[in-house]
């Protein structure tokens, strides 16, 4: 259960990161 929640969190974060690095360029 923590394990899927730790993975949705990390791909949201990473999700937002790289839409927000790139929107930066």
């Amino acid at each position: 259960k923590f394990d899927e929640a730790k993975d949705q969190i990390i791909n949201y974060v990473d999700l937002h990161i790289n839409r927000n690095f790139e929107s930066h360029l």
